[in-house]
């Protein structure tokens, strides 16, 4: 084989791995390659046993230059030779040389074969022993190209071919929300086995969504086509354009467009302001639809996730890929400023960028293609998305909850009088069958009994106030605690079938459920049947952090409990870790994650007379789960079910709390959870903040959390 002489720098191999965030970046890059390459599939190879995987392609291979070029790391000929599309429309994602270079932040060695209708080729590349390449005869590979990369870390595999890494995969790129034949098909195989990331295009089951929010900046304009369809006939689903050089306020073209009183939001603390009327800072076109779901979502939607991701050339910039991240703060918003439908898990949909040419750009892709670098020119597209989407969006959300429209339509009008007069003639009907039926003694009714049966209710009971619908007027519950409106508990059981709730302010789902994501406060609830009203205040108690400092958002709630959080026995590293800022301080946290686990773990065995500590931390948390499992089961004759009944209720119920121990022996057992947590204390990396929050808030928080309740209770 031939030698070629790489020409790189220490430098400028630090520059190019230091900014592979993620081991499935590489995997990204490369199959970038093949879709730049025309390729119409790509296949992805996962071997866990021997450490090494491979992308394979049935796209156009290299040319001679390509390989001779491979050596000049980070470079390539694709955009700078004035290609911007390859032969199948599509605009080319990125660099061949990046792309190639990154294999070495994951793998020590790295092999090509490639076909082309300049040659095939043979690429054997080590770090250690150079570059060399060997031109193959015609007609002994297939065409395409073959990458191989092999001797990877264990850490990183594990973290890699983890299902929650590979299901990412799925939304790669932007097949499942458009309709593109000439998108390149993506197959996943794991140790030879196929790992599915099929899900159903959102088309196909859009009509299932409550809104669906539609979106087009213009560029050469600088204005913004809006849209906002749903089934509530106030709400035209005409579209409006906002023309971001114009001084007129967002709230009055509102108020034009859709006759009613916007309700005030400030995101001063999300935007930077005064950027969206400088033409001079020039972002690309952009577009994007966003769908929402407010209660009860499919099978369909739960298999596609939600989450909105971001894609530039049809192609998914890493950051956006996990349906966790929640970039736009939707929650947060509806949590701290005014509560809507648009919350993380409740909107799918993408923003996309086609067309894109990174090389003339003003808006950048950072260099580990992770998302764009945070400049002026992101600043101005950020703002625009608060400005002029998410704040109509929101407003018209608020104005359909709480009835704020100002001006009803004629054809609203005539829809109301029809209804009217249906209802009329109905209650005609009714009143003329039941003097019939009376007569004929013949109907016996399923309604609440009448004020001749009972005494109670009816519309004509002269004394209609002895109606009683609610058994209390007002019932407190624990912050992240759900309650069931139309339980028995609350309403008199003759009423629950027939009986209207609304609840505007509140979340609830759409079984009635109040969901554990509200703010701290109180809320009136209205029950009406018949014509009366009765009102519950629901007062959701603020959840406390005992022992606490004010600080980030790590180990100070979580979804697995309710009520206050006491953290008087905690590791000392979580009170050091709230002073810090994850986004500058990342490697401290993840470095403390692993350790704070493991004191949990050691400390509980320790604990137990009856346990022994084992070499792996593995081994130690089964069984430690184990353990906690069978101390939180009632026996019969227990004599501790009183106090196990009061740690079920913390934990939401015996149930919710089994199924949160089980799916931690899971991970543990069948995702080679301590690996993963293994990988990030050796080789620390950032990790996405959701991630992170997730691992501190539902794993190790509620862990503590119940271990301490066990031993105030003295249940251990």
């Amino acid at each position: 084989m031939e030698e070629l002489t790489v020409e790189f720098s220490v430098d400028d191999v630090i520059s190019v791995i230091s900014n592979v965030t993620s081991p499935f970046v590489v995997i990204s890059e490369l199959i970038k390659n093949g879709v730049d390459a025309n390729a119409s599939e790509v296949k992805v190879d996962l071997d866990t046993l021997n450490g090494s995987i491979s992308i394979k392609d049935n796209g156009d291979g290299f040319t001679r230059e390509e390989i001779m070029e491979l050596a000049k790391i980070a470079q390539s000929s694709k955009k700078r030779g004035g290609y911007l599309e390859n032969s199948r429309g599509n605009t080319l994602l990125g660099s061949k040389g990046l792309a190639i270079y990154s294999v070495f932040s994951l793998g020590k060695k790295l092999e090509i074969w490639s076909y082309s209708d300049d040659g095939n080729f043979h690429v054997s590349w080590e770090m250690e022993d150079g570059l060399f390449y060997e031109e193959l005869p015609i007609g002994t590979i297939d065409s395409g190209t073959v990458v191989i990369i092999s001797e990877i870390e264990i850490d990183d595999m594990v973290l890699l071919s983890s299902d929650k890494e590979l299901n990412k995969f799925k939304h790669i790129s932007m097949n499942k929300f458009v309709d593109d034949m000439s998108l390149t098909s993506l197959i996943i195989t794991k140790n030879g086995e196929n790992f599915d990331i099929s899900v159903d295009n959102i088309t196909t089951f859009e009509s299932d969504f409550d809104v669906i929010i539609s979106f087009e900046y213009n560029s050469d304009e600088n204005s913004l086509t809006y849209s906002y369809a749903t089934d509530d006939v106030r709400v035209t689903s005409d579209d409006l354009v906002f023309d971001l050089n114009s001084s007129e306020s967002v709230d009055s073209i509102l108020e034009q467009k859709y006759q009613f009183d916007p309700v005030e939001i400030k995101f001063d603390d999300y935007l930077t302001g005064g950027l969206v009327h400088l033409n001079e800072i020039a972002i690309p076109h952009f577009e994007g639809k966003w769908y929402v779901k407010k209660n009860r979502k499919t099978n369909q939607m739960n298999s596609f996730e939600s989450g909105i991701r971001l894609y530039v050339n049809k192609f998914a910039l890493y950051n956006y890929l996990n349906k966790n991240n929640d970039w736009l703060q939707l929650t947060n918003i509806s949590q701290t400023k005014k509560i809507n439908d648009l919350r993380q898990h409740n909107v799918y949909g993408y923003v996309s960028f086609d067309n894109f040419n990174d090389l003339s750009e003003g808006l950048r892709i950072s260099n580990e293609r992770g998302g764009f670098i945070e400049n002026k020119y992101y600043h101005k597209f950020i703002d625009i998305l608060y400005n002029y989407i998410l704040y109509p969006s929101i407003s018209i959300n608020l104005a359909v909850k709480n009835g704020l429209f100002v001006e009803r339509s004629e054809t609203i009008q005539n829809q109301e009088e029809e209804e009217e007069n249906d209802s009329n003639v109905e209650n005609r009907d009714s009143e003329s069958d039941n003097e019939e039926s009376i007569d004929d003694n013949t109907t016996v009714s399923n309604d609440p009994p009448s004020p001749e049966s009972s005494g109670q209710v009816g519309s004509n009971d002269p004394d209609s106030n002895e109606i009683k619908i609610l058994k209390m007027n007002s019932k407190e519950i624990e912050a992240g605690e759900q309650l069931l409106l139309k339980d028995s508990e609350l309403i008199e059981e003759m009423f629950i079938d027939g009986i209207t709730i609304i609840h505007n302010k509140l979340n609830v789902d759409a079984n009635e459920v109040v969901t554990s994501d509200n703010l701290a406060g109180e809320y009136p609830v209205e029950y009406c049947w018949n014509g009366h009203k009765e009102i519950l205040y629901l007062t959701i108690k603020n959840r406390e952090i005992i022992n606490n400092r004010e600080g980030n958002y790590f180990f100070r709630n979580s979804n697995h409990f309710v009520g206050d959080i006491d953290l008087s026995d905690i590791n000392e590293l979580v009170h050091q870790l709230y002073d810090l800022d994850y986004d500058n301080k990342y490697l401290l946290f993840i470095i403390s994650f692993r350790a704070i686990f493991e004191d949990i773990t050691k400390s509980y065995i320790g604990s137990r007379t009856d346990l022994s500590l084992m070499g792996q931390l593995k081994l130690n948390v089964e069984k430690m789960i184990d353990d906690l499992i069978e101390v939180i089961a009632i026996a019969p004759n227990d004599a501790l079910k009183d106090k196990k009944i009061r740690v079920h209720k913390k934990f939401k119920g015996r149930d919710a709390l089994k199924n949160f121990l089980t799916s931690i022996k899971v991970k543990f057992s069948n995702e080679s959870y301590d690996q993963f947590l293994h990988s990030l204390t050796h080789n620390p990396a950032k990790i996405d903040k959701e991630l992170a929050l997730e691992i501190s808030n539902d794993i190790i928080l509620p862990l503590y959390v119940l271990i301490k309740c066990l031993r105030d209770e003295s249940i251990i």
